[in-house]
């Protein structure tokens, strides 16, 4: 019969001892990991349905592919919405994460940029019985434009500013609401934003007056995710956001959600 001897039984009790720390050492460091991972990230961000979207169940193409993105990276984005006046100031005051932001000549000085999360454009609507026709944007004098608050203006029109006739609305639905009205000559205005407003805010007879400027779209521009230079974390969390979109572009998912929402625009 064999016989363990005490030194024996010694070692193999060291070694179980041993083995049972260094489980307990992984399971602490992978407890610790999800931990930190599983702390809800924390962004802000305007209305812009369809791409942004508060009352959506997906929140908007964009923020879906916002959320998914950090998931991919092990966070939990939960977003909050505010003007986009308090969110420019958040983002500057507060350390704010954002998303949503087209580039410019001064923000890229103050803020980090994440990769472009999507592709869009700003565009002239009018109404057809006002038969406006332009070319050179010093055309576009005659006629009151419509903007909205907080939205960044195409350069082609800021350079221009002090010459046109510029109202400010509070909302897309508002100015498109102010054109159909013969209160606005014209709207600036995403596409998009257009023709998913049209679809669920008015009837078919309002989309059918109108006239989409879509061969000589004002601006072309990438949207992204943002956060202030001076957030000594902002370059980890453009870093790790940048890591999970990449993914969503590898396997397709990015594209899969972008083809979906652009197919409302095959009826315009």
């Amino acid at each position: 019969r064999y016989q363990v001897t005490a030194k024996q039984r010694l070692g193999s009790r060291f070694w179980m001892n041993t083995r049972l720390v260094v489980l307990a050492s992984a399971f602490y460091l992978t407890t610790l990991s999800t931990s930190i991972h599983s702390t809800p990230l924390m962004l802000v961000t305007g209305d812009w349905p369809p791409y942004i979207n508060a009352r959506a169940p997906d929140q908007g193409v964009m923020s879906d592919i916002v959320i998914k993105a950090f998931a991919n990276v092990g966070y939990h984005a939960i977003i909050e919405y505010k003007p986009w006046k308090r969110v420019e100031r958040d983002v500057n005051e507060t350390n704010a994460i954002s998303f949503g932001w087209s580039s410019g000549p001064e923000r890229p000085k103050k803020w980090h940029y994440s990769s472009p999360i999507l592709n869009g454009q700003d565009i002239l609507v009018a109404r057809k019985d006002a038969h406006i026709h332009w070319k050179y944007y010093r055309d576009l004098k005659p006629y009151h434009i419509g903007i909205v608050r907080g939205y960044s203006l195409p350069d082609s029109i800021k350079q221009l500013k002090p010459q046109l006739k510029l109202q400010t609305g509070y909302s897309d639905e508002a100015n498109l609401k102010k054109l159909l009205l013969n209160r606005l000559d014209m709207v600036i205005i995403n596409p998009l934003v257009a023709t998913k407003l049209l679809q669920q805010k008015f009837s078919v007879q309002d989309k059918l007056s109108l006239h989409f400027y879509l061969d000589t779209p004002l601006e072309s521009y990438s949207l992204h995710l943002i956060c202030a230079k001076s957030f000594a974390g902002c370059a980890e969390v453009v870093l790790k956001f940048n890591q999970g979109l990449s993914v969503l572009t590898r396997d397709g998912t990015t594209q899969q959600l972008l083809d979906n929402v652009h197919s409302w625009n095959d009826e315009q």
